[in-house]
């Protein structure tokens, strides 16, 4: 008996402190109704920190009382809020305060003093469609706020979170065509490209003879126009059933109807714009060092005979003591190479500068309008041996002969420059090259790296030889020397009337 009673009074010790501990403020809630006060029921009282972050929450009960823990934990200044439906919130901030009863009042801004119901009449636009469909069936976008605001260089980067239901697929390089995708990318023939018509006149998507879809990569299934956002006066995405319903089958993928800038009436104006910006490579994802990589391959090397059992697993021992790549022999020629600790993303990575400058002019009368447009873009690439250059220029005439003939001519010319190595896994293959191993020839007197590539190679190393694949897919490479040496430039001129 003694032992229990000892172990209750301990219990009871414990419940009691903890209760000491946790700091607890109450209250009651009221409102005025019809000239008394009552209770209010299912008002939401919080902590709120003092980056008005939620901490811990509660409600007032059927006679408006709370009892809510105080968060002892959390440092800085801490807010009680009272807050409901048709009432105005109340802040307080919190002293140590057990006690706190609150009188909600009416938030009369909220309240709604007329319904008016008013009638329109609905038109058609250039498609057939109605402003109810449109609602649901297209989107648009004015490209002037976007591009006012935001230094985008393409079409893609203008429509990136801009469009519900449309997939940017984003290309990392200077250059390299991103895909667009339309309400997913399930497809049964073998594109889900949209169609693209630009100014009322679908782009033709024809594929030449000579197109191999074997090695085709993503660039080349890219159907996306080099045009500079600036022309652009808005984009319109027509999806779901309205897209088949207005162009057929060809609109199946969905429809981007792009509508570019013309010459308005009045004086000319003119128009320039610069846009400057500076790319900086982020940090990569944490690799393993020198020193680790070789420490967590000889584990491995060794477990595996181990389990294997020691007396069968010869060629795995002689790895682990005759693989001067991953020992400590001093004596070894390429000993100082292959005892370094190289973040081989960092060699092969840059922080770059981008400027786009566009320029356009305006004007007309009652007849004719024009508009012409100039621009240059010069784009740098974080990943080095990449850059893109591209000009435009665009002329557009329109006259109009009278209330039912207008004539609307209009000629664009693009050419770009896209700079890119011979294989686009830079990137991947830097982060699986051994840190350990140094991409110069290290001075013997100095101990430092020299401006020599260091390109020792064989089928013997646990990265095994280089296999140049001519399709993109190549393997076991010198990034730097891959980026620095190697091209795989695109030089594109298309012209459109």
């Amino acid at each position: 008996m003694d032992k229990i009673k000892n172990i209750i009074i301990v219990l009871l010790l414990c419940v009691t402190q903890q209760a000491i501990a946790q700091k607890m403020i109450t209250g009651t809630v009221t409102e005025d109704f019809a000239g008394s006060e009552e209770p209010c029921i299912g008002v939401n009282i919080t902590f709120q920190n003092s980056q008005k972050r939620i901490i811990n929450g509660t409600t007032t009960d059927f006679n408006g009382n709370y009892s809510l823990k105080v968060p002892t934990d959390e440092k800085g200044e801490l807010t009680i809020v009272f807050s409901f439906i048709g009432m105005q919130t109340q802040s307080f901030k919190y002293t140590g305060q057990t006690t706190l009863n609150v009188k909600m009042e009416s938030d009369a801004a909220t309240q709604i003093e007329e319904v008016v119901v008013s009638g329109s009449r609905s038109t058609r636009n250039d498609m057939g469609v109605t402003a109810r469909q449109m609602a649901f069936a297209t989107q648009k976008i004015n490209m002037d706020d976007i591009t006012a605001t935001q230094p985008v260089t393409s079409i893609e980067e203008a429509l990136q979170g801009q469009l519900g239901g449309v997939d940017i697929i984003a290309a990392g390089d200077p250059g390299a065509k991103s895909s667009i995708r339309i309400r997913g990318t399930a497809t049964l023939n073998s594109s889900a490209d949209p169609l693209i018509v630009i100014n009322g006149v679908p782009y033709s998507t024809d594929i030449d003879e000579s197109f191999d879809f074997n090695t085709a990569n993503q660039e080349d299934f890219a159907q996306m126009l080099s045009l500079n956002p600036n022309d652009i006066e808005s984009i319109e995405v027509l999806k779901d059933a309205a897209s088949t319903a207005v162009y057929g089958t060809a609109g199946a993928n969905g429809v981007l109807l792009i509508t570019t800038k013309k010459g308005v009436m009045g004086k000319t104006r003119f128009t320039f714009s610069t846009k400057n910006s500076y790319k900086i490579e982020p940090e990569s994802m944490p690799m393993l060092g020198g020193n680790e990589y070789v420490a967590y391959i000889q584990d491995a090397i060794w477990n595996a005979a181990n389990a294997r059992g020691l007396a069968t697993q010869a060629g795995l021992l002689e790895y682990l003591f005759d693989t001067p790549e991953i020992g400590y022999n001093t004596d070894w020629r390429y000993f100082d190479e292959y005892n370094q600790d190289v973040d081989w993303l960092d060699y092969l990575t840059r922080n770059t500068f981008t400027t786009d400058n566009s320029f356009s002019m305006s004007g007309g009368g009652e007849k004719a309008t024009y508009r012409y447009s100039l621009s240059y873009l010069d784009e740098g690439g974080t990943t080095k041996g990449t850059g893109l250059t591209r000009l435009n220029t665009s002329i557009d005439i329109g006259y109009r002969f009278s209330e039912k003939i207008t004539v609307n001519a209009e000629y664009t010319y693009s050419d770009s420059k896209k700079k890119a190595p011979y294989t686009e896994a830079l990137r991947a293959e830097a982060m699986t090259k051994m840190p350990n191993k140094s991409p110069y020839y290290i001075d013997d007197e100095t101990g430092e790296m020299t401006d020599t590539y260091f390109t020792r190679q064989n089928s013997e190393e646990f990265q095994g030889a280089y296999n140049g694949k001519s399709d993109g897919n190549a393997k076991n490479f010198h990034p730097l020397i891959m980026a620095e040496d190697s091209y795989n430039n695109l030089r594109t001129r298309e012209q459109r009337m």
